[in-house]
């Protein structure tokens, strides 16, 4: 997606976004007939970060994705301000009422939680690929020739402790840093000691 189109729909949503700066509430988003409904404590945050996921191709909801990629411009409403105390419940109940998940673009039939979702086959094989085989070392010994290498990578002058520069080394790093100005912290130290 260019960064054209990303302006144009960030254009037409500005003076959405001020009315309802930092607002606690329920929100749709509408593509191609079918609706999106989420909530949160900053619906204007909130809108923004559906733009920028759905304008990168890495939106959460992939039904959002696949509608806005088919559709483009999203059409953003508040539809219902309310308490925190109360926000997932008016979720749950515009998602119950609009039937967002059978034929909206939610995924997810319960607000605020990924619990009830079944992945795909096709997910699920990736899942179980990405953890065969133990990645992290988890439970697996080390053997002793491996602990030793190891051990031994560790010691020894790892960051040029102790090194001594050549007269020419030296030359070139006083060439390197010479005329460079020193921060705030280094007069503040001179001016104390002097005090001192």
């Amino acid at each position: 997606m260019n960064s054209t189109l990303i302006k144009t729909i960030v254009g037409e949503h500005t003076v959405l976004w001020e009315s309802v700066k930092q607002e606690i509430g329920v929100y749709a988003i509408e593509i191609g007939g079918r609706i999106y409904i989420g909530s949160s404590v900053d619906i204007s945050i909130r809108w923004k970060q559906h733009i920028r996921s759905l304008a990168n191709g890495t939106h959460h909801s992939v039904k959002l994705q696949r509608s806005f990629n088919k559709h483009g411009n999203p059409e953003f409403t508040v539809v219902e301000l309310c308490d925190e105390s109360v926000l997932l419940e008016r979720e749950q109940y515009w998602l119950d009422e609009l039937n967002c998940v059978a034929h909206g673009l939610n995924i997810c039939p319960v607000a605020g939680r990924t619990v009830g979702t079944v992945a795909s086959d096709e997910t699920r094989a990736k899942i179980s690929a990405a953890l065969v085989g133990n990645q992290y070392g988890i439970g697996n010994s080390w053997t002793e020739d491996h602990k030793k290498n190891h051990s031994d990578s560790l010691k020894g002058n790892q960051h040029l402790l102790g090194h001594v520069h050549t007269e020419d080394s030296k030359r070139k790093i006083g060439d390197a840093l010479r005329g460079r100005k020193r921060g705030p912290y280094k007069k503040k130290t001179h001016l104390n000691t002097e005090a001192a």
